[in-house]
């Protein structure tokens, strides 16, 4: 699994990147469809259903890079969800807020040591989890588990896939 707590931010960067290109070509899907309709047929109709039908085809691997890291990203929040307090607390102010050590050790009122301690074993617990979680069942298990805990964006996604894959 590409996506781990060095790379999280970098991966939800990637995955709002990809829902902007989804939603442009969508734009310019539709704006086809309407050219189409008022269209009365001839070569520039033909050249705009074949790059309609090419950006289709992009459109389709978008949404399937976006499943995936859609579900790297949760697998990761999952396991993050998994630790305990301090840890999660001194995850989200290095990983997440970049913060140096000194400042996260001041923001939890921790020893540097000690946060450095509780960040390794988050790491480490992540780690194991994702290592756990390289089989296909792994994430049913864990979606069952945990059912509830997350937004609903999942079966957003699943949604306009399905709607996607449908109009194909």
């Amino acid at each position: 699994m590409a996506t781990n707590l060095d790379n999280l931010n970098s991966a939800r960067s990637r995955l709002n990147s990809i829902g902007e290109r989804i939603a442009l070509i969508e734009y310019i899907l539709s704006a086809g469809n309407r050219v189409l309709s008022e269209s009365s047929g001839g070569d520039r109709a033909d050249k705009l259903r074949r790059n309609m039908v090419l950006l289709e085809e992009r459109e389709s691997s978008l949404l399937a890079a976006g499943t995936s890291l859609e579900n790297e990203i949760w697998t990761v929040e999952q396991a993050i969800q998994r630790l305990t307090e301090p840890q999660r607390m001194i995850v989200r102010l290095r990983y997440f807020e970049g913060l140096q050590w000194r400042d996260v050790a001041a923001r939890a009122r921790y020893s540097e040591k000690h946060c450095i301690r509780l960040s390794a074993d988050a790491y480490a617990s992540v780690q194991a989890e994702l290592q756990r979680c390289s089989n296909p069942d792994c994430n049913a298990t864990l979606m069952s588990e945990t059912r509830g805990m997350l937004p609903d964006a999942r079966m957003h996604t699943d949604a306009r896939m399905h709607l996607y894959t449908a109009d194909s």
